[in-house]
């Protein structure tokens, strides 16, 4: 169905536990970098033109206030066609963010980026030795 391409972009440390067919993940990503661009990804290739929904659950952990993590669904192709994200408040602190992306309809893209990205409001700040579990990441067909 889906292959793993590649599982971490950015500075940092990136624990990943098990990669399924499905494209399940888990893991923690601790964030190291003073400007906040710090990005946890993976992306999933398909072989066929196809709608998938990709999901992120996480947990910020020991981070400062006015830093905001954010998901990270990226694929060059769909970013003009932008859904709203479905977002789940779930217990303890953890966050379940959903989109669905609709893969190779223009230019024969077929895969997509997801994760979670660490922005600073003050980007002189230094986010030091902060975390955000991923409790899981998943692509699949709808």
């Amino acid at each position: 169905m889906a292959r793993q391409d590649w599982s971490y972009m950015g500075e940092g440390h990136v624990n990943w536990s098990l990669y399924l067919e499905d494209g399940w993940e888990g893991g923690a990503v601790r964030v190291s970098r003073e400007d906040g661009t710090f990005v946890g990804v993976r992306e999933v290739a398909f072989d066929e033109e196809v709608e998938v929904e990709a999901e992120v659950v996480f947990k910020p952990t020991s981070l400062p206030e006015s830093v905001k993590v954010v998901p990270a669904f990226s694929d060059l192709v769909v970013e003009d066609e932008r859904q709203a994200d479905e977002e789940v408040e779930l217990e303890n602190g953890w966050r379940l963010i959903r989109r669905r992306l609709q893969l190779g309809k223009k230019a024969g893209t077929r895969s997509v980026m997801f994760g979670v990205r660490v922005r600073l409001e003050d980007a002189r700040e230094d986010v030091g030795a902060g975390e955000v579990l991923l409790g899981a990441l998943s692509v699949k067909e709808v």
